[in-house]
């Protein structure tokens, strides 16, 4: 049988790691909101497509 002594107190190393894991998690699940802009863009793509629909009657609307 073997036994391991453990340290009770984590490296520097290991509690750095731990916070970075942490904080990139945070990150990644954080809500992303679009831009100000972004209702007026799509505004325009859309009549944009509207007006090549109504010219050329072949492409979806």
């Amino acid at each position: 049988m073997t036994v391991y002594a453990l340290p009770a107190h984590r490296p520097w190393t290991h509690r750095t790691a731990l916070r970075l894991g942490t904080a990139l998690t945070a990150w990644g699940t954080r809500p992303v909101r679009p831009s100000s802009g972004y209702a007026e863009r799509v505004g325009l793509v859309e009549a944009a497509r509207d007006g090549a629909a109504r010219t050329l009657p072949q492409l979806p609307r």
